[in-house]
């Protein structure tokens, strides 16, 4: 095949060939028509150079099929631009509006799509009209008078002919090597051809059985001898029987066969998040219970996602490609990840139907660790190879199990669950025992072998409670996997403890340990919290709901993972910190004495001795002025007063116009006679600022803004309405089918706010 580029290069020799060496004969009586054949063949010319400067039509010919510059060159196929008419005189202009091909002073030959001139077989050189194809939906048609047929030079001599009926299947058969082709846009055309055609074989072809009948009824008695031959849209479906009869090989048609994209992890990672967002499929729940993952807690642990029957709708095509073969509707995908635990590498797909199959992997050989939290949250484990099985143990209340896709699935994460907490395991399996036995113990783990049907011995969830009474919440678990833990008591872990609470943005870090814990402040119920832990180099992010022994759960394995740690220590942190959490809050909301924390007895009664005076104003301008805010002593006192009225149920509000003196006195001097902790200062808000503030930011407190004239006017509405109301509230909208009102209220009572 040939590419864009080839194709190109090809054009532009043919064009600069057509320029160099045109003969134009001239065989019909009239002049008139002798000039208009001239004007013709110069427009065919012309847009046979001009191809290959419109790459749009060039595009349209590569994605309908037409690559072969040399069909191209044989049709003529060619593309009309804004300075077609540039090289034409008045009476040439003329001339194509008699033909159709000019209307209003502008050619119908330009425009998107291509063209291919019709020819008069009888007399290849005479151009009589053009046919055009155009990219909406494909659609052709004669461009002006309907006369002639397009076709190659081949057909003068040709013996047999073939009769297409739809341009590009004209240039596809002419591509893939049949010759003698021609194309009748119009049945029209073919009446003044039949006694040329007599003589000759002629097959008809066309996509449609309407086709073939239109053109052997046009042909009248000839066409009774015509064979028919009904083509696919893609020439390599076509029949044997029609492949034969053009002379076409199927398997030269079909050409090389490309190699499949490769599959990357970021395409199984798109493909998981998609199948775990359709576990609401109607059909999900039917295909989990096939397979028993219709236990809550064993879907979350396997983070197991459903491939509805429709999903290759939602693939591109490359998509489709690279996964063809590999997923089946209607079938449960098992991810497997890596040893960070968060990128997929692998999927199991487990069919949903009765009956249906697993594949383990999609490579040769299984990669990464399936349920990788349940590998890391337990020190003594069962392995079996059925996934059935696997997930009929869970169900029973034995949560230590582990499924493995064969001996090369142990082989490839030996070490990696040796070095988290396992250190024994029981291998049930049905094939390769011994193998995965093998693979276990060279990693250090303590092996235990047992037959696949051996249940009389240890009933479902004995394995459980063996957990629970013998192993003991490592904080920090050793590397050595082949020692033996001893029993002991387990001792209590080290509490959490308040590093700093940051309320800009409303975080809080706690320490355990080397570990550092750091959470969002919830200042309502809300318990789904974005939580980070980070040990040395380290991190773990994720969202959390602390309230919730699962979700924990499978944070914990999570972290414990990439911190190396174990999971059990991170549980109870976690299960510890939104009791923290709600302290913190419960500390923030307490009342702060200002003079309790700032000043002594001796100052206070002193303060408190001159604020009882009957001349306090006097004292109070005396003081203003001290700090530097002089002018007009009503001005000064009435911006004391407002700012002081933060204290009342209905404060007052202050504006400063640039015409009052104490316009140009800084604003800061008020700032600084109030408590840091009863003044919030802005220079700018934003539209939202108000509305998104937490509740009781703004009780008693004052608010300065710095520069009135930035103030947009949806932060003005909304300062009006807090004037007016003390309060505002704001609607949500959750879901598309439900609304619900939440008032932000910024004090109690509503008139609270400065």
């Amino acid at each position: 095949t040939a590419s864009h580029d080839d194709m190109l290069r090809g054009l532009r020799r043919i064009a600069s060939k057509m320029k160099a060496s045109m003969i134009i004969p001239i065989k019909k009586e009239s002049q008139s028509e002798a000039a208009a054949i001239v004007t013709l063949t110069l427009l065919a010319a012309r847009c046979v150079a001009g191809l290959a400067c419109r790459p749009d039509a060039i595009r349209l010919l590569s994605d309908t099929g037409i690559i072969d510059a040399a069909t191209i060159a044989a049709f003529g196929v060619g593309a009309g631009d804004d300075g077609l008419l540039n090289d034409l005189n008045e009476n040439q202009r003329q001339q194509m509006a008699d033909v159709g091909l000019l209307r209003r002073s502008v050619s119908i030959l330009t425009g998107p799509g291509f063209i291919i001139p019709t020819r008069d077989p009888r007399d290849y050189a005479t151009i009589l009209g053009f046919v055009k194809v155009s990219p909406g939906q494909l659609k052709h048609g004669h461009v002006g008078a309907v006369a002639g047929v397009a076709c190659a030079a081949d057909v003068v001599d040709a013996p047999k002919i073939v009769i297409a009926d739809n341009p590009l299947l004209a240039l596809r058969l002419y591509q893939a090597g049949v010759r003698g082709v021609v194309l009748v846009e119009d049945i029209a055309a073919l009446s003044p051809l039949i006694d040329w055609l007599t003589n000759r074989d002629v097959t008809l072809c066309s996509y449609k059985p309407d086709g073939v009948a239109a053109i052997r009824a046009a042909l009248g008695p000839h066409g009774e001898r015509a064979v028919s031959a009904l083509v696919h849209l893609s020439l390599a479906k076509t029949s044997a029987e029609t492949l034969t009869l053009l002379g076409l090989d199927r398997d030269v048609l079909r050409g090389p066969i490309e190699p499949a994209p490769p599959i990357t992890d970021r395409l199984l990672n798109e493909l998981h998040a998609y199948a775990v967002g359709q576990l609401a499929h109607p059909d999900a729940p039917a295909a989990l219970a096939r397979w028993g993952f219709d236990h809550p807690e064993l879907a979350e642990a396997w983070r197991v996602g459903f491939l509805p029957s429709d999903f290759r709708s939602a693939l591109s095509p490359e998509q489709r490609r690279t996964l063809a073969g590999h997923f089946h509707g209607g079938s449960i995908i098992i991810p497997a990840y890596d040893a960070s635990g968060h990128i997929v590498v692998d999927v199991a797909c487990a069919q949903g139907c009765d009956g249906g199959r697993c594949e383990f992997s999609v490579w040769e050989s299984p990669r990464g660790l399936i349920a990788a939290t349940v590998a890391t949250a337990f020190d003594r484990i069962t392995m079996t190879d059925s996934l059935t099985q696997a997930t009929r143990w869970f169900a029973a209340g034995d949560r230590a199990v582990l499924w493995l896709r064969g001996a090369a699935d142990a082989q490839a994460n030996a070490q990696r669950l040796a070095g988290g907490s396992i250190r024994s395991a029981i291998v049930r399996a049905r094939r390769e025992r011994d193998a995965i036995a093998e693979a276990l113990t060279a990693a250090g783990i303590a092996v235990t072998m047992k037959s696949f049907r051996e249940e009389s011995d240890q009933e479902p969830g004995d394995n459980q409670r063996h957990h629970e009474s013998e192993t003991t919440p490592l904080l920090f678990p050793t590397q050595e996997a082949a020692t033996p833990v001893p029993k002991s008591v387990p001792s209590p872990l080290p509490s959490l403890t308040l590093i700093r609470h940051d309320s800009t943005r409303d975080e809080a870090v706690f320490s355990i340990d080397d570990v550092t814990i750091t959470a969002q402040v919830p200042w309502s119920n809300e318990t789904v919290l974005r939580v980070t832990l980070a040990r040395h180099d380290r991190r773990c992010v994720d969202r959390v709901d602390v309230a919730q022994p699962a979700q924990r759960r499978r944070f914990a394995a999570s972290a414990a993972l990439r911190l190396d740690l174990a999971p059990e220590g991170i549980e109870a942190a976690l299960a510890d910190l939104l009791p923290a959490l709600r302290q913190v809050v419960e500390a923030e909301d307490e009342p702060v004495s200002p003079l309790a924390t700032l000043m002594s007895d001796a100052e206070q009664a002193e303060s408190l001795a001159a604020l009882r005076q009957p001349d306090v104003t006097r004292s109070v301008l005396t003081w203003l002025g001290d700090m530097g805010l002089h002018g007009d002593d009503d001005e000064r006192l009435l911006l004391f007063l407002s700012a002081l009225s933060r204290k009342s149920d209905e404060p007052m509000w202050l504006a400063l116009l640039t015409a009052s003196p104490l316009a140009g006195q800084p604003i800061d001097l008020i700032a600084e006679a109030t408590p840091p902790e009863e003044i919030v200062a802005a220079s700018r808000l934003t539209d939202n600022a108000l509305m998104n503030t937490d509740p009781g930011a703004l009780r008693h407190r004052l608010l300065v803004l710095h520069d009135a004239e930035r103030v947009s006017p949806a932060v003005a509405t909304a300062l009006r309405i807090l004037h007016r109301r003390g309060a505002l509230s704001v609607r949500v909208r959750p879901t598309p089918n439900k609304a619900i009102d939440r008032p932000r209220l910024f004090g109690q009572p509503l008139r609270s706010a400065q």
